[in-house]
């Protein structure tokens, strides 16, 4: 008798579609704030552990066969400089750390390409920097890549298991 009684129970279920939950794919609001971004000029956002936005992360321009000034700064046979232009912007109510060893560049085949320290220009970072609430710091960092390959991603990783990813590529 239990079993017909849970049997019945059953098929009344499936038969009212109202009365059971259905898994549906979340589509993006547009305008909302995200992790991803995708082309120059889009902002992508680093939430901390609990969901609060910290930076707005840009990509404001690439410059591919980037030639340093330094004539003792040149890339290796076979390799090429990119020169990817940032801007953070400070979304949180108290000074936050940008660091430019946590930005890396992901080429067209999935290498991380190689940061190249420059000390002769000022807009390139080569230390952290502190952000005030709301302002924004605006700078550069250059990779050195194989010739043949493409910039794709921009992958930022300001805290231990978040990332901030912003598609660069064609």
């Amino acid at each position: 008798m239990k079993f017909l009684i849970r049997v019945g129970i059953l098929l009344v279920l499936l038969m009212s579609p109202g009365l059971m939950a259905t898994a549906q794919t979340p589509e993006a609001v547009s305008g909302e704030p995200s992790s991803f971004a995708s082309g120059l000029n889009q902002p992508a956002t680093f939430f901390d552990d609990r969901g609060n936005p910290v930076f707005e992360i840009m990509v404001t321009g690439m410059e591919r066969d980037w030639q340093s000034e330094d004539e003792y700064t040149v890339a290796e046979r076979g390799m090429t400089f990119v020169k990817i232009d940032f801007a953070f912007t400070n979304l949180s109510d108290r000074a936050e750390i940008v660091s430019p060893y946590v930005v890396m560049l992901v080429d067209n085949m999935g290498l991380t390409a190689q940061q190249v320290y420059i000390s002769d220009d000022p807009t390139i970072f080569t230390e952290d920097v502190a952000v005030e609430p709301g302002a924004t710091v605006e700078g550069s960092l250059v990779y050195s890549i194989y010739t043949d390959l493409e910039p794709n991603l921009i992958v930022w990783q300001p805290d231990y298991n978040l990332y901030v990813i912003i598609h660069i590529g064609e």
